[in-house]
């Protein structure tokens, strides 16, 4: 994400903020900073707190987007341990994303 916060309440504990740099001018920074203090105190907290709708879209269309590389390349990921079937084809999906359009 292009912004992120750090924020510390606890040793143990790590709170990332995530806020895209387009949305940020959407997000009240009184309401964002009434969120991180209720979040910090919350008994489990999120490892990630994305604030504004901009920026939950923008993560979630990241999330997908990873997601589905992940599916693409499990063949070759999974090759990589003991008794997996070595050496797998190597997809071309550029050229498979080009033949659906």
């Amino acid at each position: 994400m292009p912004g992120a916060a750090i924020c510390h309440s606890a040793p143990a504990m790590l709170v990332a903020v995530e806020i895209a740099s387009v949305a940020w001018r959407s997000v009240i920074p009184s309401r964002a900073g009434e969120i991180l203090v209720r979040v910090v105190k919350h008994p489990n907290p999120p490892s990630h707190l994305i604030l504004g709708a901009a920026a939950v879209r923008m993560a979630q269309d990241y999330s997908r987007s990873q997601l589905k590389e992940a599916a693409a390349w499990e063949p070759a990921s999974r090759s990589a341990d003991l008794g997996q079937d070595y050496p797998v084809d190597l997809v071309d999906h550029t050229r498979e994303a080009g033949a659906r359009q």
